[in-house]
């Protein structure tokens, strides 16, 4: 270990003036209940804690069973008696903590993202309830037109009699109903997605700093969505309504086009949220922004609980 190594450690038993406390004593901070401010916390914590785990490597030839040894060790000691040890005993347990802790930490973040996301889609789901509750005179009203036409349509005359009777029935209003079954549709099947991002935009920082602060990795040769989280990143400042999914680069000079961002994986409901677009046509030119975002993290707490992406 180098001398700046030694110093960063030995800074940990050191008290803040401020505080009164020893930076020591913020390595056993629990992560504490899936909240949103508890998640944020945590971000900002593992963050430190991968700040100080310096010295890691020294262990890599050591027993995991033994370096857990040592962390419980300088677990059960304060800062005062980590002091008094000798210098060489002192760093292997401090690192030894140091790193066991930064992994900890990481594990804590994925639980905790599962278990905000989880509650996201929970609260989205009482949204969609509320939704129908509301509207219920809109599908009675549905309904009732619907029963004048297929009355209108079994009337006595020609087709043409009975066509213009259709028509009386939906002319004054042509527009009005199309958007009424348009937003009957929307959330047909139970699909609660489109409420997703109204119990995502508050979490939208946290979430983006704990994409920022993990290693995410596909455990599989398909990294789709891997990709689609750098591509969440690299367009975390937007704030339009469309992000374009298709682009040009540059390179020696030539311009070329970058391939668009593969949507293979997007659930078949989240799709038109996505596109405004059927599936099975061309590959949509550009995403709704607030929807691809609600949609990426949602697959992401999906596949780290199936194990398709991992924290490294």
């Amino acid at each position: 270990m180098s001398e700046d190594d030694l110093a960063r450690i030995d800074s940990l038993f050191s008290t803040d003036l401020t505080t009164l406390h020893t930076p020591w004593n913020e390595l056993n901070v629990d992560a504490g209940n899936p909240t949103l401010t508890h998640l944020r916390d945590l971000v900002a914590h593992q963050r430190w804690l991968a700040s100080q785990a310096v010295g890691t490597a020294a262990l890599a030839g050591i027993p995991p069973v033994k370096v857990r040894h040592f962390a419980e060790e300088a677990r059960a000691l304060d800062a005062g008696r980590m002091q008094a040890l000798e210098l060489h005993k002192r760093m292997t347990l401090a690192v030894a903590l140091l790193g066991t802790q930064a992994a900890r930490a990481l594990d804590d973040l994925g639980e905790m993202f599962v278990r905000r996301m989880q509650h996201i889609h929970n609260a989205a789901k009482l949204a969609l309830d509320r939704y129908r509750a509301a509207s219920v005179e809109r599908t009675d009203t549905l309904i009732t037109t619907l029963h004048e036409l297929l009355l209108a349509h079994q009337g006595e005359g020609s087709v043409e009699m009975r066509f213009a009777a259709m028509d009386a029935v939906i002319a004054p209003r042509a527009d009005e109903l199309l958007e009424a079954c348009e937003a009957h549709l929307a959330h047909a099947g139970s699909n609660y997605f489109p409420f997703v991002w109204r119990a995502y935009r508050s979490h939208r920082a946290t979430l983006f700093g704990f994409l920022d602060a993990l290693p995410l990795r596909s455990t599989s040769q398909d990294t789709s969505v891997e990709r689609a989280l750098r591509f969440l990143q690299e367009h975390a400042g937007r704030t339009g309504e469309w992000l374009p999914i298709r682009r040009t680069g540059r390179a020696h000079g030539m311009t070329h086009q970058v391939p668009p961002l593969d949507l293979n994986w997007v659930p078949e409901s989240w799709w038109r949220l996505l596109t405004d677009e059927p599936r099975g046509g061309a590959v949509p030119e550009r995403v709704k922004r607030r929807h691809i975002e609600a949609c990426v993290f949602s697959q992401l707490m999906l596949e780290l609980k199936s194990g398709d992406l991992c924290i490294v």
